[in-house]
């Protein structure tokens, strides 16, 4: 049996060189890529040198924001580790690979430790199509958040108001809404994480963390103001908190704050920078050296009615001992003429361009604008690399996503605009070409007035391999479904088809013959050869695959490896609980 999957792997080049002895040369996915072929999917890593192998799966994590730290199995071969992940990963998915300090080569060689992250993209190049699932009347806040509690394929809801009150909202497998538990929140909203590295995500406050599996209990932390976290700052894998706090009304600082593994935090010693109104700040990989940074963002005023202050933006970059050792500063009267950053409303970071670097955009009151990484972590800021997406004063949100699956990050925005709140839901294209400064093909999803829409999310909630949206308005939460691949059948009328068999061919066939099918969603799928009288001759697929298109090649001999007479044969591809059949003839 041959099984062909079209599949690509670039492996990307590690030029960082640590201090330490043992290194990484080489990996797969590189950083930041979009992976859309998981057939029989692996993480590969390249080592210069041979690693000890004792205890290693309490020293690599991959952590995915759809649900906790993943399980995995692992094989060594000289100086490459192959990880393989146990469940399938599904559209939009993000993991982050953790790589501890605490592996050794084999030869006692230390490690400074090294993560990155990659996402994927399981989606068919198409324009798409959004139908308005259900309006959620009963359900009313401020901010929406998503994570898999259950595991069970179906992304579930975290809605948090800003009087301190919140709800986990169970995806009854993509039909329906429930609410599972009332929580208290923070007015800065909640962070969610696998704190302790059980394969559970918590939910996390600036006050508490809630562990999802003993409902009932609440863990409080004192108050930190601000934090961010699910992020592992010192190589141990347990995600820690970066915090802001305030000196007084004008001045903050930012600290770590380390998870000790066993349900405790210690803050760092030394604060890791202080600075005057800062009002958004987050962690990434800016300069892929396998180790995080610190960016964030500072204004004119603290608030839009306040004084003092600057512009800016500030990467902090840090070495795997939480060391800065370089810094970088855009000021807003570095721009060309024409461009502004206004009042900083929210920072999205993503690869715009597909180069493996990491880039942002800033919403503002003036322009909302994204600034193209140089490679090197720092930002291009001249009128050739400047993208312009919108902004203005009316009250806009925006987060990244691939909505139309052609491999480049686009944004879904939503706008209203006063005194009508005349309110739009619409997504704005990536033109898939950086010479491209500004962004205007647009596709509305909805529009309504008078209406407010306080929060926007993406992700597959119904498990068709499609990135839908959800959306808070004011009058509860709608759910839009990305439409599932249509085809027509005899009578005419259109209907979903989650999966497709191909006549096989050559037909008929002599020596072996070729059969293609096309699957659009995740499932179980069993491709099976039956003779005239529904016997099973051999089975030829029978795993889980991912939507795409596949080619199998039967040989025509039955389970034994015997030749098949003559005759004719049945090919069954069967995913989930349904099932299509070709007819098959074979001639000796």
């Amino acid at each position: 049996m041959k099984i062909e999957v079209i599949s690509f792997i670039l492996f990307a080049t590690i030029t960082t060189i640590f201090s330490q002895h043992l290194k990484i040369v080489s990996l797969y996915p590189s950083f930041n890529e979009a992976i859309n072929d998981t057939s029989d999917f692996k993480i590969k890593i390249i080592f210069d040198n041979k690693i000890d192998t004792i205890g290693l799966e309490r020293k690599i994590y991959l952590f995915s924001d759809y649900t906790s730290s993943k399980k995995y199995i692992y094989k060594v071969e000289d100086t490459t580790l192959t990880i393989t992940p146990d469940k399938p990963y599904f559209s939009g998915e993000k993991i982050t690979v953790i790589i501890t300090k605490s592996i050794n080569g084999l030869n006692g060689e230390n490690f400074s430790g090294f993560s990155w992250q990659f996402s994927f993209n399981l989606l068919n190049k198409n324009e798409p199509s959004f139908n308005l699932k259900k309006t959620y009347t009963n359900f009313n806040g401020e901010h929406l958040s998503f994570l898999n509690l259950n595991n069970d394929k179906y992304p579930d809801l975290i809605l948090t108001d800003n009087y301190q009150k919140g709800a986990v909202i169970l995806n009854k497998y993509g039909k329906d809404l429930m609410l599972w538990q009332e929580l208290p929140t923070s007015p800065h909203g909640i962070i969610i994480s696998d704190v302790d590295l059980d394969f559970k995500k918590e939910i996390h406050s600036n006050s508490f963390y809630f562990d999802l599996e003993q409902q009932e209990n609440y863990y409080f932390f004192e108050d930190t103001s601000i934090h961010f976290g699910n992020q592992d700052m010192n190589f141990d894998a347990f995600p820690d908190f970066i915090i802001k706090k305030n000196i007084n009304d004008t001045t903050q600082y930012i600290s770590l704050r380390l998870n000790n593994g066993n349900g405790t935090y210690q803050e760092k010693e030394d604060t890791i920078v202080t600075d005057n109104n800062i009002v958004l700040f987050k962690v990434a990989d800016f300069n892929n050296d396998g180790i995080n940074d610190i960016i964030y963002l500072t204004n004119v005023f603290p608030t839009i009615s306040g004084s003092s202050g600057e512009n800016k933006i500030k990467i902090l970059f840090l070495d795997q001992f939480l060391n800065i050792v370089n810094t970088y500063v855009l000021k807003e009267d570095a721009l060309p003429d024409g461009y502004y950053f206004g009042y900083f409303r929210k920072l999205n970071i993503t690869d715009f361009n597909n180069d493996s670097f990491l880039d942002i955009q800033l919403l503002t009151n003036i322009h909302d604008l994204i600034f193209i990484n140089n490679k090197n972590g720092e930002f291009f800021n001249d009128v050739n690399h400047i993208i312009f997406t919108g902004g203005g004063d009316s009250p806009h949100n925006a987060i990244t996503t691939d909505m139309d699956g052609d491999g480049w990050a686009d944004l879904l925005y939503s706008y209203t605009i006063p005194p009508e709140n005349f309110s739009k839901l619409y997504i704005l294209f990536n033109p898939a070409d950086s010479t491209i400064t500004f962004w205007d093909k647009k596709f509305t999803i909805d529009q309504k007035e008078p209406a407010l829409i306080k929060d926007i999310i993406s992700a597959d909630f119904n498990n068709d391999q499609k990135i839908d949206i959800c959306a808070l308005w004011d009058d509860g939460i709608k759910i839009y479904y990305n439409n599932t691949l249509e085809r027509i059948n005899e009578s005419g009328i259109k209907k979903p088809e989650y999966f497709i068999i191909y006549q096989n061919y050559p037909h008929p066939f002599n020596n072996s013959t070729t059969i293609e099918y096309e699957i659009n969603r995740l499932g179980l799928v069993k491709l099976v050869i039956y003779n005239a009288i529904g016997q099973k001759i051999k089975t030829l697929i029978n795993r889980t695959q991912y939507p795409g298109k596949y080619k199998v090649n039967w040989d025509g001999k039955d389970f034994t490896g015997k030749n098949c007479p003559s005759g004719i044969y049945l090919c069954s591809l069967r995913i989930d609980n349904a099932r299509k059949t070709k007819k098959i003839i074979l001639l000796r």
